[in-house]
């Protein structure tokens, strides 16, 4: 299933000068009970859990919740306008006097880094014996870092693989080397899979056009965007090229948004892993095969992540220290446990429980295994889980305001409007522009 693209619209970063100040969210008084505030666009029942069983351990600290998120006027079901929470937290720092932790997911990381506006928590975390990074998944945390530092630390996330049929591979002689194949391969592929089967098979179904583009956008966000150097690479060869060839096959049917395709006619299935067991039971079936995505370049860098919520502390807070703890809880084995939280665990003692819960369970008769599939397979596909999950270390977050950039122009290319020249330029000026601010 593929993620849900959230629009960011007229968002405003104030970002052009930072104010001095001191929060006043907390009352470092000796004896007192201290609070500490976390900005969200809306707490949920993970968050709100989190807040109870941490108050309970650490009676003398409070933690209170500021929601900053509206619905825009007319929006309709499922409409989210994040207007509010970016310009509300982004003028808080500016001024100095931002809640102690910010949930920063639609924040630019980047920008709020180079003021100096939030805690680098590999500090916090070198002076903390009771917190070791090994129990956590190494790749995941140092892609969050910018540059050398860790502002925004992940919670939990999703990493994206690929499935394919592999009776149908394997009928064409198609083995697939999946640490070095490119999209130009999955086309090959495709085309020779039809042609021994005598088929019509898409490569791939239900992947709309734009989605596509953004997903390398964000894939390769780092090679297109340097926004500490302020430049972009929009107006690149190797952008441009991308653009034609996700158009080229579209045109030529190996891709399918699925609207006049029968959905089983894809070869290939985008394929997102979310949730420990909910992944293994995806690849139990026996005529499924687990692929890492192909690349432009034929060089695995790892799967690609989406972080569900990521957290920082603000540089000016008094009480940084008792920030960490509660974020260092969400990291704990009770709370990555939780089955209120989205996504897979940063804990990665908590995806093997859960792993060997799943496989207990089909031992029980709890969970039956597909046809033709057998223990055997099961082992062989949770080791395969965990070795996708151990090598996922490509952040795909970015700057929510410059994607938004790109998916508003990358409509009028796929739509025909304008030439693939026209909208990287047009896309390179927008960006600039904005990074220059």
């Amino acid at each position: 299933m593929k993620r849900l693209v959230i629009i960011l619209l007229g968002t405003c970063l104030l970002l052009s000068a930072c104010a001095s100040g001191s929060s006043e969210s907390s009352k470092d008084v000796s004896g007192e009970k201290k609070t500490v505030t976390i900005s969200v666009t809306m707490k949920d029942r993970f968050l709100e859990t989190a807040a109870l069983k941490f108050e309970e351990t650490h009676p003398n600290i409070n933690i209170e919740f500021k929601e900053n998120l509206s619905l825009p006027s007319g929006a309709g079901d499922g409409a989210i306008d994040l207007n509010k929470y970016v310009q509300t937290v982004t003028t808080e720092a500016l001024a100095g006097n931002a809640s102690d932790i910010i949930a920063m997911g639609y924040l630019p990381v980047d920008k709020f880094v180079q003021k100096n506006m939030l805690v680098d928590l590999y500090g916090l975390m070198s002076k903390d014996s009771a917190f070791d990074k090994n129990q956590y998944y190494k790749k995941i945390m140092e892609a969050s870092q910018t540059g050398d530092g860790l502002y925004a630390m992940p919670v939990s996330f999703s990493t994206s693989a690929m499935q394919g049929k592999s009776d149908l591979l394997e009928k064409a002689n198609v083995s697939i080397n999946d640490t070095s194949w490119t999209w130009d391969d999955f086309k090959n592929i495709t085309l020779k899979v039809n042609e021994k089967a005598d088929s019509d098979y898409s490569g791939m179904i239900s992947a709309f056009p734009e989605q596509m583009l953004y997903d390398f956008i964000e894939e390769n966000y780092s090679e297109l965007v340097q926004p500490e150097e302020h430049k972009a690479k929009f107006d690149s060869k190797m952008f441009i090229d991308k653009m034609k060839q996700v158009k080229s096959m579209y045109d030529e049917g190996i891709l399918s948004n699925g609207e006049l395709t029968d959905l089983d006619k894809g070869l290939f299935t985008d394929l997102n892993l979310s949730s420990p067991k909910e992944s293994l039971t995806q690849l139990l079936n026996p005529n499924t095969l687990l692929l890492r995505k192909p690349t432009e370049s034929g060089t695995f860098r790892g799967g690609s992540f989406n972080s569900y919520s990521t957290f920082g502390i603000n540089s000016k807070s008094k009480v940084q220290q008792e920030a960490w703890e509660f974020i260092k809880f969400l990291l704990s084995e009770d709370m990555q446990s939780s089955p209120e939280m989205s996504g897979l665990p940063l804990n990665k003692a908590v995806t093997e429980k859960e792993l060997n819960s799943v496989k207990q369970q089909i031992q029980d008769g709890q969970i039956e295994l597909p046809d033709g599939s057998d223990e055997k397979l099961l082992d062989e596909r949770i080791d395969l889980l965990k070795t996708f999950l151990e090598e996922t270390g490509v952040n795909i977050e970015g700057d929510m305001k410059i994607k938004s950039f790109a998916l508003e122009e990358l409509r009028t290319y796929m739509s025909g409007q304008k030439s693939a020249e026209e909208v990287s330029n047009l896309l390179q000026n927008r960006v600039m522009t904005y990074l220059n601010e």
